[in-house]
């Protein structure tokens, strides 16, 4: 008897331990397809910036400061 509470205390407490390194794992995983997409938006933004301040500075009064 004694064999089967230590054997299930080890299950329970070996799955509970895979668990939290599998939420670890899952959050610093998504925290860094974030960063990664957020640096990628940042990117963007600013190329399309700059292409609409040229865009602007050569319509029909040109802007050569």
């Amino acid at each position: 008897m004694a064999a089967i509470i230590a054997v299930s205390g080890f299950v329970l407490w070996s799955t509970n331990n895979i668990d939290e390194r599998a939420d670890e794992q899952q959050t610093t995983m998504i925290a860094r397809v974030i960063e990664g997409r957020l640096s990628r938006v940042i990117h963007e933004l600013a190329s399309v910036s700059i292409s609409d301040e040229a865009v602007l500075k050569t319509g029909p009064e040109l802007d050569i400061a």
